[in-house]
Formats: structure tokens, C-alpha cells, sequence
């Protein structure tokens, strides 16, 4: 279909190293692609960035008018038949454009092109009847095809979001693996650390071995969040087995208590060691 310069719209450039779905300039691709037999098939294999630029040339199709084309469509279209047997011939012409000049013009360029427009289809001089219901039915095939590059659009890009999301989602479950691993590694780091403190000839209480076993537990767990801690509060163990003691008294006498009361006393200590050390 040839292209009118003075009244095709300005697209988008093309650019990218893939060989474009629109493989010739934009001006011309513009007028095409929206009677192209191909299209539909073609719109399966194109890529995200190229449906884009066809819905973005298509858009820009759309919205200019005929206007002027209107006059030489017309024109055009009539110069292979006899001139027409009315009383205004001028006045004639003057409504077969105003019927046709709003338009989008590349329904226009379509109308007035000997090899896909209204010549092939017409023995005799079309009336404006005709020339409507052809350009009618030009606009509403464009706007089919445009329509289906809009779903193939928006599911190319629904895809890419779901892909996106998907890994995203892979890469949290990943890094959530790992901060799960490496806590399960430094809460079997203080446990090991906590049973060779223990002192074997300590006397004990009923109760106070699953008492000790249970703040353990609850240390490990909850220095395992906090690993920078681990180091400072078993050497502050280490330095006073006293501490584990008291831990395994208040657990066995208030069940839940060993460790949160351990957990202020090596606080503080910890806190002033520091201080210290600064």
C-alpha cells in the first residue's frame, strides 16, 4: 500500500538488534500492518518490545485524521470512471469528501489504492453509500487486528510479571533457606558450646536436668538470630559456670524463666565488658 509523506503520522523509531516484525520504515510499516495477512500469525512470534511498537505505530494510525487525503482519495477514485451525470458535479464531490474526510488516513490511503481499495471492487462510479461502507469496513478489520495486538500485549507483559514475581518469589524461598541454615548452624554452635560447660560432679535437683535442656534450647534459638552475641556471652559463661546455675534454678522453679533471667544478667555483663573495652 503506498504511503502518502505529507499525511503519515510520525511513530516511534525502531531500534534493536532483532530483525523487526516492522522490517521497513515506520511510515510505511504504519500503513501496512493493519491489512497485512500475516498479522495475526506474526503477532505469536513477535517480542515484548516489538507488540509495543506495533500498538504504539498503530495508536499514532489511528489518531490522524484524513483531512485533505479526503479531496485526492476521492479525486482518485473517480478518474477511471465517466464523469457523473448530475446537475452539480462540484457539489457532489464537495459531500463525497465531506463523508469520508474524518477518517483515519490510512483508511483513506487504503480506499484509493488500485490494488487493495474500492477500484477493485467496483464496476461503476461508487456513490457515497458505498464509499462509507468501504471505509467502514476497512476501519473496523484495522481495529480488530489492533485489538488483538492489545491482548497479545498485555499477555506478553502479564507473563513477564508473572515470571518476575516468580523469581522473586524463588529468590526470597532461597535466601530464607539459607538465613534458616546458617541460624540452625549457629544455634548447634552454642549447643555444643553449652553441654561442655556443664559440670559433671554438680549435684542436682529433680527436674533440673530437663530444666537446663530447656534453656538451653531457648538460648541456642535465640541466639541463633543474634550470632554477633554468641562469642561475648559464652566466654561470659565460660568465665562464671555460676551463671548456667542460676539459669537452671530459675527454669526449674518457673518453667520459661531460665533463659530470659540469663539473658538479662549476661546483658548487663556483656554491656559493661564492653564498655570497658572501649
Amino acid at each position: 500500500m503506498p504511503a502518502n509523506q505529507s499525511t503519515t503520522a510520525r511513530s516511534p523509531t525502531l531500534t534493536g538488534p532483532r530483525q523487526r516484525m516492522l522490517d521497513q520504515s515506520v511510515k510505511a510499516a504504519a500503513a501496512r500492518l493493519l491489512h497485512i495477512v500475516a498479522f495475526r500469525e506474526r503477532l505469536g512470534e513477535a517480542s515484548l518490545e516489538e507488540l509495543r511498537e506495533i500498538v504504539a505505530v498503530a495508536d499514532a494510525q489511528f489518531a490522524e485524521r484524513g483531512g485533505d487525503l479526503a479531496r485526492s482519495a476521492i479525486k482518485r477514485i473517480l478518474r477511471p470512471y465517466p464523469a457523473p451525470d448530475v446537475d452539480d458535479p462540484r457539489a457532489l464531490l464537495e459531500d463525497m469528501v465531506e463523508s469520508i474526510e474524518d477518517y483515519p488516513a490510512f483508511v483513506l490511503e487504503a480506499l484509493q489504492s488500485p490494488k487493495a481499495g474500492i477500484l477493485r471492487e467496483c464496476k461503476f462510479r461508487p456513490n457515497i453509500a458505498e464509499i462509507v461502507s468501504w471505509c467502514d469496513q476497512c476501519l473496523r478489520q484495522g481495529t480488530e487486528l489492533v485489538e488483538q495486538a492489545r491482548e497479545a500485549l498485555d499477555w506478553k507483559e502479564h507473563e513477564g510479571t508473572m515470571r518476575a514475581l516468580e523469581a522473586a518469589a524463588e529468590a526470597q524461598c532461597r535466601a530464607a533457606q539459607l538465613r534458616e541454615a546458617e541460624t540452625a548452624r549457629f544455634q548447634g554452635e552454642v549447643k555444643e558450646a553449652l553441654v561442655r560447660m556443664r559440670l559433671p560432679n554438680r549435684p542436682r535437683r529433680p527436674g533440673e536436668s530437663s530444666a537446663r535442656e530447656r534453656w538451653e534450647t531457648a538460648m541456642a534459638k535465640a541466639l541463633g538470630e543474634r550470632p554477633d552475641l554468641i562469642p561475648g556471652y559464652l566466654r561470659l559463661l565460660s568465665e562464671d559456670p555460676d551463671l548456667c546455675h542460676f539459669a537452671t534454678q530459675q527454669e526449674n522453679t518457673y518453667s520459661g524463666t531460665g533463659w530470659p533471667e540469663l539473658s538479662k544478667a549476661l546483658s548487663g555483663r556483656y554491656t559493661s565488658s564492653r564498655g570497658e573495652r572501649s
